[in-house]
């Protein structure tokens, strides 16, 4: 296990443990149900290292957070992977109700996607097309909004949707792999 530092107060745990890909009820993934909403919680699907964090920023303070995480916000790449993040964020309660999220995020994560560079063509935060990653969208996205809704986020259990960049909402981290090298 490795310690990599957040701001300059907080150390997150990073755990890196790697399962068997064929492992659908992967037991070494670290649940998320018991923790206060403004923890950091790593929590390890398959081989990929991730960081739940509860405490709602705004989607650049969260891409921020995640890069002094020596990390991203997370890119999900299959379906298998959205069902496993989401299962695992489900089970946190107060994903759905602190009152310190904007309402018109409960139950959605922000994520590593946007459409800053081009309106409607949405691009994950590694330079590839939403296309060549997962591109399932909710009920009613990709929706815009004329414009003004431009960073990802993900609907637990319901697909991707754009949302405004200056809402606060949960976010996760994906950890890059070097965290783990030493």
């Amino acid at each position: 296990m490795q310690f990599i530092h957040v701001f300059t107060i907080l150390v997150v745990p990073v755990l890196c443990v790697f399962a068997n890909k064929s492992d659908t009820q992967n037991s070494n993934v670290t649940t998320i149900a018991q923790t206060e909403i403004s923890q950091s919680v790593p929590i390890n699907i398959n081989g990929k290292k991730y960081t739940f964090h509860g405490d709602p920023q705004v989607w650049n303070e969260a891409r921020k957070i995640c890069v002094s995480e020596n990390g991203h916000l997370a890119i999900i790449n299959s379906l298998n992977e959205a069902q496993t993040l989401s299962a695992q964020i489900y089970v946190h309660p107060k994903v759905f109700s602190a009152p310190n999220i904007d309402p018109s995020l409960r139950g959605t994560i922000l994520i590593g996607f946007h459409d800053y560079f081009k309106q409607g063509e949405y691009v994950t935060l590694d330079g590839k097309g939403i296309e060549y990653s997962y591109a399932f969208w909710a009920q009613n996205q990709p929706n815009d909004n004329g414009g003004t809704n431009k960073c990802g986020a993900y609907v637990i259990g319901g697909g991707l949707r754009v949302v405004g960049c200056n809402v606060k909402g949960p976010f996760i981290c994906e950890i890059e792999d070097s965290a783990c090298r030493n």
